[in-house]
């Protein structure tokens, strides 16, 4: 193990108090930091409405960090029972409190990202886009439609279209002043034409 730098050499005693900080520090900022996010989310779901707080254990992101923070916590606490230091026999797993210390540094990483991500969700841009995005995802998989998009954006027709015999471009002039260039018209409800 001499020629592995960078893993841990010390003795039972340092490995305990090691294994004790790291497992006690990420239990104590797992909890504080989802505690306040939590808050943060319940007070964004008062003026966006509640499925922000759906929003937050549904994200990939938020799962990843919390399994980290608890797999860290709980191989640091398992791996407390197997360091044994009686003068008999002096037993220190060196590679696994070396992984150990590999699972703070990762937590800290984790940490870091999900303070981003969370400040970064609860904005109302973000907010607005995410909904868009579920109510686009509704849309297509509950109304069946003939009009589907490829993944650049482009509108394709995946049936026959169906044709409207004796239909002049004029009959469409009431309504043309209300749609937006290049996009179907859009009918105002206040004018009836019948």
């Amino acid at each position: 193990m001499g020629s592995l730098g960078w893993v841990y050499t010390g003795g039972p005693n340092g490995a305990r108090a090691l294994l004790s900080t790291v497992a006690g520090s990420t239990i104590s900022v797992a909890g504080t930091v989802f505690s306040i996010v939590i808050v943060a989310f319940t007070l964004t779901s008062s003026q966006f409405g509640p499925r922000q707080l759906i929003n937050l254990m549904r994200n990939t992101g938020n799962k990843v960090v919390l399994g980290t923070f608890a797999a860290t916590f709980l191989y640091c606490l398992l791996l407390l029972g197997t360091i044994r230091g009686a003068e008999d026999s002096v037993f220190v797993p060196h590679i696994s409190v070396t992984v150990g210390i590999v699972l703070a540094i990762a937590s800290v990483g984790v940490l870091i990202y999900f303070i981003q991500h969370s400040v970064r969700s609860i904005q109302s841009w973000q907010i607005l886009q995410e909904t868009g995005r579920d109510l686009d995802s509704f849309v297509e998989r509950e109304i069946p439609s003939p009009y589907r998009y490829y993944s650049n954006h482009k509108l394709r027709l995946i049936v026959d279209p169906v044709t409207f015999a004796g239909l002049t471009d004029s009959a469409l002039d009431p309504i043309r002043p209300y749609g937006r260039g290049g996009d179907t018209p859009l009918a105002r409800s206040d004018h009836h034409y019948c």
